[in-house]
């Protein structure tokens, strides 16, 4: 039988430069810090924009790092704005429509991203990502971004997580490592080029095992 462990990641390649920088022109995102929250469950979601406001909420919209937030499931129309009790005095944009073109948010702090299959393009343009529990924690990484975890119940990425720890790659969420990597360049850079060699080892591991796997069938 297929092991399941480490096939089960999705190990993706990095995005280009070239779309990188189409993507951050469409957007307006300019010389702004980036924030992308992946997958929160509500209260993770509830927990980052405490330290979100605490952190920015007093500055003006253009001085605030742009939260791009993926949420954890598709909402359907009229389900989404229910997630937004927590944004209360933020500049919004909501995209549900991924083959719309990308809306230009340099008015705004906080992009929503009610669509399947953005993520991984907007981890890539992330000065810091933070990844909700139990998410897919390499997709971060593979894009040499540094990463921010929620503690919660990890199963089926505990041991991707685990790997980033390791490596210095991950920390776990709070507040003040969230204000931390925004303001330092460095250790971001460290965390992302950690996080990244974790990424390319570990498909090293799969591409071999499924080597071996396929002369045994």
């Amino acid at each position: 039988f297929l092991p399941y462990t480490p096939f089960k990641f999705n190990l993706p390649e990095r995005v280009s430069e070239e779309k990188r920088k189409e993507m951050k022109d469409a957007l307006g995102i300019g010389l702004r810090k980036v924030i992308v929250l992946g997958s929160p469950d509500e209260e993770e979601f509830v927990v980052f924009m405490q330290s979100y406001n605490s952190l920015y909420g007093k500055l003006p919209h253009a001085e605030c790092p742009l939260l791009i937030v993926g949420c954890r499931q598709r909402r359907e129309k009229g389900n989404e704005l229910k997630l937004l009790g927590s944004l209360s005095g933020q500049s919004i944009a909501i995209r549900s429509d991924a083959n719309a073109p990308l809306p230009d948010v340099k008015n705004n702090n906080v992009l929503i991203l009610n669509t399947i299959g953005e993520l991984l393009n907007m981890y890539s343009l992330a000065d810091v990502a933070v990844v909700g529990s139990d998410r897919n924690i390499f997709e971060p990484a593979s894009q040499q971004r540094a990463v921010l975890y929620f503690k919660g119940s990890w199963n089926n990425n505990v041991e991707a997580k685990e790997v980033l720890v390791k490596t210095g790659a991950a920390l776990v969420f709070s507040e003040e490592n969230l204000k931390r990597l925004v303001d330092n360049p460095a250790e971001r850079q460290r965390m992302g080029e950690n996080g990244l060699e974790a990424v390319e080892s570990y498909r090293e591991e799969v591409l071999s095992k499924a080597e071996e796997f396929a002369l045994q069938i």
